[in-house]
């Protein structure tokens, strides 16, 4: 099955149906397959490709995730904003990690200055005419994970500290699927959704979740659904483009499973982005080239 040519994601006939997908990005695709894990794809592709920016129109920039020597105001800046406008020649937006900016790491308490901080690297940020070009601040990774372990107060304090100062670019913030209790229909994290907007975005990963069983994703997806119609925010889906899942299933069963979570975020009003997740290496395009062409097909549909 593996072998066989796999049946593309089921778009439907033009003319589309309404639906309110309106960005296609690979999530943490910017790590380059070699390890190098400070700089985004973009940084190591080359023409013909295949690049995380080909088909999607938004693509994700995380230059300080796991370089300290970037957490400062000016210098994360500097390389941030270098790569924003790199995406904005090629008509892509971005969604910026901004972690480093208020707390000492992933882990790490809440800087003491972090308003200030907030406030020179947005200065910094627009000075360089890159503002413009950030579709989302990424504000945390799975912050309810005890390897992250981001208290919830910390993270309302740093997503209230981004709207304040910048309240017209959205905020897109990934749980991990454990944040969501199917049992109580509710969240296991004391997420604060008062300072959010309806254009801001809730998701989660899938990768924890241990499993390729789809009424298990549908179960958590069920819940974030409802949490964000209750609280007036939107939401995006996170299809699976793991090389654990494209092992596991084939290309066929893979494309299968992420036709699921395509459909399911396509009938729903407030899913605004699908994030396929290639589990943090772009080297997965290379071998799973059936899902990427499955997959480019819906790319091309919401960019245009």
């Amino acid at each position: 099955p593996q072998h066989a040519v796999p049946p593309p994601l089921r778009l439907p006939s033009p003319p589309f149906p309404h639906n309110s997908i309106a960005s296609f990005g690979w999530y943490w695709a910017m790590e380059d397959g070699t390890g190098n894990s400070t700089a985004v794809n973009e940084r190591n592709c080359t023409a013909p490709g295949p690049c995380s920016w080909d088909h999607a129109n938004v693509d994700f920039v995380q230059n300080s995730w796991k370089n300290p020597s970037r957490w400062q105001p000016d210098g994360a800046a500097e390389w941030d904003a270098s790569d924003v406008l790199e995406l904005a020649s090629k008509g892509v937006r971005s969604v910026v990690s901004v972690t480093h900016l208020f707390a000492a790491g992933p882990a790490g308490p809440l800087l003491s200055d972090y308003e200030t901080r907030w406030a020179k690297y947005l200065a910094l940020m627009k000075a360089a005419g890159a503002l413009p070009h950030v579709a989302y601040w990424y504000p945390a990774d799975e912050p309810d994970l005890p390897a992250h372990g981001l208290p919830a107060a910390s993270l309302n304090k740093i997503t209230a500290a981004i709207k304040a100062q910048s309240p017209d670019i959205p905020i897109l913030l990934a749980l991990s699927n454990l944040a969501f209790n199917e049992s109580t229909g509710g969240l296991n994290y004391a997420l604060d959704t008062t300072q959010m907007k309806p254009t801001d975005v809730l998701t989660f990963d899938i990768y924890s979740s241990g499993t390729t069983f789809w009424p298990l994703f549908q179960a958590k997806l069920d819940v974030l659904s409802a949490f964000v119609t209750e609280h007036n925010i939107s939401m995006a889906v996170i299809p699976d483009a793991t090389a654990g899942t494209f092992a596991a299933l084939g290309a066929v069963g893979n494309n299968v499973l992420n036709d699921l979570f395509y459909q399911y975020c396509a009938r729903r009003p407030t899913c605004v982005g699908l994030f396929p997740f290639v589990g943090g290496t772009w080297h997965n395009i290379v071998t799973e080239p059936a899902v990427f062409a499955s997959f480019n097909a819906v790319a091309d549909a919401v960019k245009t």
